[in-house]
């Protein structure tokens, strides 16, 4: 996978982005999923169809799938 805002996400994550195809990060996926992962407060406004909700759900299940498996 190129170097995209997707490659900071952990492994089940990322392995399922790509058996779905999903090689390279919009540009508001590229903003918006690293500073989602540092935990800064983002507002994600772009036209539709340009991965708004990918971007907004990918650094959360990253999250969650982290915490639930350290359990």
């Amino acid at each position: 996978m190129p170097d995209s805002a997707f490659s900071v996400l952990k492994p089940p994550v990322l392995e399922r982005l790509e058996k779905e195809g999903f090689l390279e990060a919009s540009p508001i996926q590229q903003l918006s999923i690293p500073a989602i992962l540092r935990g800064e407060n983002v507002l994600l406004i772009a036209p539709t169809g340009t991965g708004k909700t990918l971007a907004a759900i990918l650094p959360v299940l990253d999250e969650f799938l982290e915490k639930r498996s350290s359990e």
